[in-house]
């Protein structure tokens, strides 16, 4: 930006000393008052062009105010039939220019001050009917008032257009091609998410005046990374500790002689283990990015409906697969996948109302359904249901992750899930997936 305005300013100065430095050259002589060239629009209006072709003045009230002020003043004409008029007094040093001046297209001479006309200026001149050559003198003159305001004028019209030049043309490609870093940035930004590590903002091409603060954004994103995976071996290290003493005390309590409040005990733990599990299913997902490999929805549903169909029975659901008679293949994680439709039907278990039937349905565009008969999911709480830890009343059994678990599966598989109902009232939990190419 500083060269830009480097170059304009020289530019500019460089339009504005020339007709500066030229002026004193085109004058000639240091005592000199340039005539004004603007005495032609008074001469002009008052010629006229008679029905025989031969030129004739007929003077206007114009041209008289200028003879009252300028009582020298005279002018010449001559039309291309050499007819010709004259007005004022002809000076002798004009006279000479009589007989020759229809050969002369434009002239300006100054003369020292002391002679009788110092000024005489001849032009050429289109009029209706014809060109006139015009040699005035003895009127209006440029002093320095008339010079200073040529040359502000000059400067003035000069500026504009140089810098209208650099503001339209030079500047916004300059900037534009100094942005293109910072766009780049700006998009890395954007597409920064709190689930993915690594990410930085592109240092390449941008700004000097930018790439310091990008510095900073980068280090502080370095800093976060750190803290994210500190915190995440935290948890899956003691969600790994927590299995074998809660395995350990589970066994206990099924080989030990009956007592009081066995069962609830055992159902406690078991869910205490299940929760463990979560947590160490939450970590792996974060840790690391599944391998997706061709893998068949239908032979999915049905190894789930095989798992579970026992605890299902025993809670008093009927539980069915709906499928087509194909592979319906999609790119997926077999174990990670396989664990989010469990614990959809695992949900459908729990909250089913224990009666009715439990259907796995697999669909021929890619998606897999859990869908039951209980009361459905409370108005309102459609999207809160998949947030870690929240459970839809305060008396519903589990942790409140298993949704949460269900939801991070299926974005790594790059798809999404949707909640609605079910044809007989009941919630339904929709996977959809990409299909394989």
């Amino acid at each position: 930006m500083i060269r830009l305005q480097l170059v304009t300013l020289a530019l500019f100065f460089g339009l504005i000393l020339v007709p500066i430095f030229a002026l004193p050259m085109m004058s000639g002589a240091r005592n000199v008052r340039p005539p004004d060239p603007s005495v032609l629009a008074t001469i002009e209006p008052a010629l006229t062009f008679e029905s025989g072709g031969k030129l004739a003045l007929h003077p206007t009230p114009a041209l008289s105010k200028l003879v009252e002020k300028y009582p020298g003043f005279w002018f010449i004409a001559v039309a291309a039939d050499e007819s010709d008029v004259t007005f004022g007094s002809i000076p002798p040093e004009a006279q000479v220019l009589r007989l020759g001046l229809k050969d002369v297209v434009s002239m300006q001479v100054m003369l020292e001050l002391e002679s009788s006309s110092p000024t005489l200026l001849v032009r050429t001149v289109t009029m209706p009917g014809g060109t006139v050559k015009i040699a005035t003198g003895g009127g209006p003159t440029l002093g320095v008032a008339g010079i200073i305001q040529a040359i502000t004028l000059t400067m003035a019209i000069t500026t504009f257009v140089v810098l209208a030049i650099a503001s339209a043309i030079a500047v916004p490609r300059f900037i534009r091609a100094e942005m293109q870093g910072l766009s780049a940035a700006a998009t890395a930004a954007g597409s920064i998410d709190v689930n993915q590590r690594g990410i930085r903002i592109p240092e390449a091409e941008l700004p000097a005046e930018v790439l310091t603060l990008v510095r900073a954004v980068n280090a502080a994103l370095e800093r976060l990374d750190e803290a994210h995976s500190r915190r995440e071996r935290f948890l899956a290290d003691a969600a790994h500790e927590l299995r074998t003493p809660i395995a350990v005390l589970l066994a206990r309590i099924e080989t030990a002689d009956p007592f009081e409040g066995r069962q609830k005990l055992l159902a406690d733990v078991t869910r205490l283990g299940e929760l463990t599990n979560q947590l160490l299913d939450v970590q792996r997902l974060t840790i690391s990015e599944p391998a997706l490999l061709p893998f068949d929805l239908v032979e999915l549903g049905a190894a789930v409906v095989a798992d579970l169909a026992p605890l299902a029975i025993a809670a008093g659901y009927d539980l069915e697969l709906e499928a087509p008679g194909t592979a319906v293949m999609v790119e997926a994680d077999p174990g990670s996948l396989h664990r989010a439709v469990l614990n959809l039907v695992r949900n459908a278990i729990s909250h089913g109302g224990n009666h009715g039937r439990i259907i796995v349905s697999v669909g021929e565009a890619g998606t897999i359904a859990v869908s039951d008969e209980g009361p459905g999911v409370p108005p309102g709480a459609e999207q809160r249901i998949f947030e870690p830890f929240h459970r839809p009343t305060p008396s519903s059994d589990g942790a409140g992750l298993g949704l949460s678990l269900v939801e991070s599966i299926v974005r790594q598989h790059k798809g999404s899930i949707a909640v609605g109902r079910s044809p007989t009232g009941g919630a339904r939990f929709t996977i959809m997936l990409p299909r394989q190419q």
